[in-house]
């Protein structure tokens, strides 16, 4: 116990001589974005639409939006805190592809505001992250999905597991298909080794980055065969 309160207040020292930077531009910010950078992050502010979460601009939250219509997901709604674009884009890609791990506190501090004014995160039981295959973990040196499940977990208090969905078959990169493609490519490509841990109960998928739904919606798949009584998902941009 001593140990652990000698660490923290070693660790506000630190912060005091050398602040924390700013990410992004590197000036100093308290441990997080500055507000220039934050204010550079472009939210996802209501209406949007309560399936994909997605930006609805002019339609009532309560219907799906016109990408929706005609589609069937497995997860009953998915939400997240912005757009792809400008600085959420270039935390999102330094975090995946340039080996910066801090970045994803950052990222799961704006997925956990969004899903503060969600009804739903008070019902959570679990928070499980998107599994990639062991290689590509070797390769990254992380699961980026990993950090931010459990980071998000962390700030609601729910139970993690980063050991209950698993990848089962080699699937080619996502970004290149389109659609149907990822549909097919990812069809039975995920299973749950732990059944027990989600028999009845309501879990939160956490990954980045969300394009079609299609990973989701077949980590979804793979839960609700397993037990699930729901599946909701929340990444960072979309």
């Amino acid at each position: 116990m001593v140990i652990a309160i000698n660490f923290r207040a070693a660790r506000r020292a630190l912060d005091i001589l050398y602040p924390p930077l700013c990410p992004l531009c590197n000036r100093s910010a308290g441990g997080s974005l500055c507000p220039t950078c934050d204010a550079g992050v472009e939210r996802i502010q209501p209406p949007f639409c309560f399936r994909c979460g997605a930006p609805v601009a002019g339609s009532p939250e309560e219907t799906p939006c016109r990408a929706c219509l005609g589609k069937h997901f497995h997860f009953t709604r998915a939400v997240a805190a912005g757009r792809y674009i400008g600085a959420l884009r270039e935390l999102v890609l330094r975090l995946k592809y340039r080996g910066e791990k801090a970045i994803g506190n950052d990222l799961a501090g704006l997925i956990a505001e969004r899903l503060a004014a969600e009804w739903f995160m008070g019902t959570v039981d679990i928070v499980l992250p998107v599994p990639m295959k062991w290689w590509r973990v070797l390769q990254r040196r992380y699961n980026q999905s990993e950090l931010l499940a459990e980071a998000v977990a962390a700030r609601f208090g729910v139970p993690y597991r980063n050991n209950v969905l698993r990848k089962v078959r080699q699937t080619q990169q996502q970004e290149r298909l389109g659609r149907r493609g990822r549909l097919a490519n990812l069809r039975g490509a995920f299973g749950v080794k732990r059944p027990s841990a989600v028999n009845e109960k309501r879990v939160l998928i956490v990954d980045d980055v969300m394009t079609t739904g299609a990973t989701a919606s077949e980590c979804a798949h793979a839960l609700l065969k397993a037990g699930a009584r729901k599946v909701y998902v929340a990444v960072a941009a979309r």
